[in-house]
């Protein structure tokens, strides 16, 4: 819900991830909800995670996103300089090519 810029499209996200995707599953204490009604699975996740809800549909998802992005990539600059590097979104997978250019082992 940090991605959202505000609750309509927070709801939008969720209503597809819990009815088409279906890669959310509703916990234990919301048995059901309508296609139009997300509201009692936003608000029991706003009241679990009260002390950061009011960062929620903010659009400051993007933003940390982009800032660890950048914070990912110095740090793989920083101690994978002289190799090539293959970055996926969650982990990262190192291919040992040297590049010669560097003249380094």
């Amino acid at each position: 819900m940090v991605n959202s810029e505000d609750r309509s499209k927070a709801r939008k996200a969720l209503h597809s991830e819990v009815h088409f995707d279906r890669t959310l599953a509703l916990p234990d204490e919301i048995p059901s909800t309508g296609a139009a009604d997300l509201s009692p699975l936003m608000d029991a996740f706003e009241a679990k995670h009260a002390p950061i809800k009011h960062y929620f549909c903010t659009g400051v998802g993007i933003d940390l996103q982009n800032k660890d992005s950048r914070i990912a990539e110095k740090v793989l600059l920083r101690f994978c300089g002289n190799y090539a590097i293959l970055r996926y979104t969650i982990a990262f997978s190192f291919t040992m090519a040297w590049r010669p250019s560097s003249g380094k082992p």
